[in-house]
């Protein structure tokens, strides 16, 4: 918010760090910050994204205000589950005892 009126009242709205990844663009005049490619939360290293954000007066744009946004981006089940292999080949000799245990497998997901 400026207090100024007149040419001093227009502002100018930027993304000026931690866009590395090209996800968001704001809107200069509005100062809206929008998502502009997906985002998929197992190639991150961090599940938040940290941006800093910049309002510059239009006529003179030495002044400025600066904060920091923090974005959590939650995982969705995009994943299904995998098994550890495609195929299972086992023996079973006759007159084993009932719940007796045959085969284990394990499945792996993904998602975080």
């Amino acid at each position: 918010y400026d207090q100024d009126t007149g040419i001093n009242a227009r502002l100018r709205y930027s993304i000026v760090m931690g866009n590395e990844g090209g996800f968001f663009e704001m809107n200069a005049q509005t100062g809206e910050l929008f998502l502009i490619r997906e985002i998929d939360l197992e190639k991150l290293t961090t599940p938040t994204l940290s941006l800093q954000i910049q309002a510059s007066q239009v006529d003179n744009p030495f002044r400025q205000a600066h904060a920091k946004v923090d974005i959590l981006v939650q995982d969705i089940n995009d994943n299904s589950p995998e098994f550890e292999y495609d195929m299972y080949n086992i023996t079973v000799i006759e007159n084993l005892p009932p719940n007796f245990t045959v085969l284990q497998v394990f499945a792996t997901d993904n998602d975080q």
